[in-house]
Order: C-alpha cells, then sequence, then structure tokens
C-alpha cells in the first residue's frame, strides 16, 4: 500500500466518523425518546469520537496530515 492511498483512506475515515459524530449527537435527544435507545446511541457516539481521535494520532504518528473537510454522514440519515 502506498503513502497516499493510506492517507486517502485516513481521510475518508476521519469523514465518515465526524459526520456520525454530528448527526447523532444532533438526532439522539431530539428525535429519540426511550431511554434506552439513548444510552445505545450515546455508547455509538463515544466509540466514533474514539475511532476519530485514534485516525487522528495514527496520521500524526505516520508523520501525515490528514485533510478534514466536510464530515461524511451516514446514508440512511441523508434525505433524497
Amino acid at each position: 500500500m502506498n503513502l497516499e492511498l493510506l492517507k486517502a483512506m485516513l481521510e475518508k475515515a476521519y469523514r465518515i466518523e465526524a459526520g456520525f459524530e454530528s448527526e447523532a449527537n444532533f438526532r439522539a435527544f431530539i428525535e429519540v425518546m426511550d431511554e434506552e435507545q439513548k444510552k445505545v446511541l450515546f455508547k455509538l457516539m463515544k466509540d466514533s469520537e474514539k475511532h476519530r481521535i485514534t485516525i487522528e494520532r495514527l496520521s500524526k504518528d505516520l508523520g501525515l496530515e490528514i485533510e478534514k473537510s466536510s464530515p461524511i454522514l451516514p446514508k440512511f440519515w441523508v434525505k433524497g
């Protein structure tokens, strides 16, 4: 695997994790009313944040500066 491909993969992974965090934060407490569902969704958001931080650290350790462009929203939340 070449360095450019690895960088592109890390950037995409970062955008996916950031997208899930942003969208999940917004929807979790507005649309989900059940307390058990809120607990599960909070766990998923927290895991996503850990993944994003891991991606940032890995990129830094490899000497790669990843582009943190707009988040990729989960498809099942995108209207259209």
